[in-house]
C-alpha cells in the first residue's frame, strides 16, 4: 500500500510562516496508515483550537520581573504557566505543579513510554521595531505577529 505523506515544509523564524515544500511517498502498512491518517485528522479537527489558544497565549506579556510571593518569575510568567496548565488539564491531561517553577503534563496511557517535550512561556522584551503591538496575537497574511510566537509559546500549544 502506498500514501502520500507531506513532510517537507520550511519555518521563516522571524514571521513564523510555515511554507510547504514537497511531499514524498513512501510505503506503508494499514496499521501505520490508520495512525497517521488519525492523527493529521485530529490536527486538522483542532486547528481552530489551537490557533485560538495561542493567541490567547500570546496575549500574555510573560517578561520575567522580579519575583512576588509565590510567583517566581512575575506576575506574567505566572500566568502564562497557570494559563496552559489548566489548558492542559482541560484537555484531558494529569498535572503536576513544581511551586510555580515549572510543571509537566501527563497524557494518561499504560503504553510505558515516556516522552519528554521542554519548552518554556517567557519572552525577553520586546524592544522596539514592531508594525504590530507585540502581544496582539493578529493574524495578517496566515501569519500570527507576537512577541513569543516561535520561541517558545508557539511549539508549547
Amino acid at each position: 500500500m502506498k500514501l502520500d505523506i507531506l513532510m517537507h515544509y520550511e519555518v521563516n523564524e522571524l514571521t513564523g510562516e510555515v511554507k510547504y515544500i514537497g511531499k514524498e511517498e513512501i510505503s506503508v502498512d494499514t496499521v501505520s496508515t490508520r495512525k497517521t491518517t488519525s492523527k493529521v485528522t485530529k490536527i486538522e479537527e483542532n486547528k481552530d483550537e489551537m490557533i485560538t489558544t495561542l493567541q490567547e497565549l500570546l496575549r500574555i506579556k510573560s517578561v520575567v520581573t522580579p519575583a512576588v510571593a509565590d510567583k517566581p518569575f512575575g506576575e506574567g510568567v505566572h500566568e502564562a504557566y497557570t494559563y496552559m496548565m489548566n489548558k492542559c488539564r482541560d484537555a484531558g491531561f494529569i498535572t503536576k505543579d513544581v511551586d510555580n517553577y515549572g510543571g509537566h503534563a501527563d497524557m494518561p496511557g499504560n503504553s510505558g513510554t515516556v516522552m519528554g517535550i521542554v519548552g518554556h512561556l517567557d519572552v525577553v522584551p520586546e524592544g522596539s521595531g514592531w508594525e504590530e503591538d507585540p502581544y496582539s496575537a493578529v493574524i495578517k497574511d496566515g501569519k500570527i505577529y507576537a512577541r513569543g510566537t516561535m520561541d517558545d509559546k508557539g511549539p508549547m500549544v
